[in-house]
Order: C-alpha cells, then sequence, then structure tokens
C-alpha cells in the first residue's frame, strides 16, 4: 500500500480542537482522559476500478478512555476492553473530557 501522509483536510468538522499525535505521545493526557482518536485507514483500488489502481485514504474515529500511571499506558474502547492498536497509528486526537 502507498505511504500516507497525516491530512487535516480529511478530519471531521463536527469535531473541534484536533491536534496532531506526535512519535505516539499525547503530553497532557492523564487517567480519565476521554479522547477521540483519527485512525488512518486505506482502501485499495485495483488498476480495474482506477487505472494504474489507487490507495485512497481516510480517518476512522474512535472515543477512548486512557487508563495509565507512571507505568504503563493504556487505551480503553468504548465497550470497556483493551483497544487493539496504539497511538502510533493514530494521526490526530481531540480531547472529549479531561
Amino acid at each position: 500500500m502507498t505511504a500516507h501522509t497525516p491530512d487535516t483536510t480529511k478530519l471531521s468538522k463536527a469535531v473541534t480542537g484536533w491536534k496532531p499525535i506526535e512519535d505516539g505521545v499525547i503530553p497532557e493526557c492523564e487517567s480519565g482522559c476521554q479522547l477521540l482518536l483519527a485512525i488512518p485507514m486505506g482502501n485499495k483500488y485495483p488498476p480495474g476500478i482506477f487505472p494504474g489502481g489507487i490507495v485512497l485514504w481516510h480517518y476512522e474515529y474512535h472515543a477512548v478512555t486512557v487508563e495509565c500511571d507512571e507505568h504503563y499506558f493504556k487505551l480503553i474502547d468504548a465497550d470497556g476492553e483493551d483497544c487493539d492498536w496504539t497511538l502510533d497509528e493514530c494521526d490526530f486526537y481531540a480531547v472529549l473530557s479531561e
């Protein structure tokens, strides 16, 4: 798949306060903080649909709660389960509640 470049123009306009995630770190995040994460997803279309083939990128959004202390950092999804991905896989975040 082609390389992905973070793109603020593809973020939801219904949410304000988007910030980039750099090196998998959110500096102001504390345990109990609720975030909306933007995770890049690519859809690969073969040459039969687009000449030469193409990958179109969009964002998938996930609300999570942070659990952390000085020794660990964990993302919990809306079902109370550990998330299957990490902040390294996300491009942007917005704080929903602190």
